[in-house]
């Protein structure tokens, strides 16, 4: 994944794989001016040594994974529901 960004504040951002959602590369991330869901079906969402940068105007609705969940929000985080099947871990400032 490389750089996903919403700037409308009433947008949901739904970003699904049927196995893993991850950074491309350093600076990768998604910028969602509203909402924000992610769905990894049996796969991770990002990985310990690069987690998925997010900066989040709204809620983070959910995210889900079969595996695990990593993620760096750069500001405060509301969310909703985070389910992972392994680790679940979010950083936010």
């Amino acid at each position: 994944m490389g750089r996903i960004r919403a700037t409308s504040p009433t947008s949901v951002v739904d970003v699904t794989a049927p196995t893993n959602i991850l950074a491309s590369a350093a600076g990768s991330g998604i910028e969602a001016a509203g909402s924000l869901t992610l769905l990894a079906g049996n796969g991770d969402i990002g990985s310990v040594s690069r987690p998925i940068a997010t900066t989040v105007g709204g809620t983070l609705l959910s995210a889900t994974a079969g595996g695990n969940v990593f993620l760096a929000e750069t500001d405060e985080l509301v969310y909703g529901q985070v389910y992972a099947g392994g680790t679940a871990s979010i950083a936010a400032a």
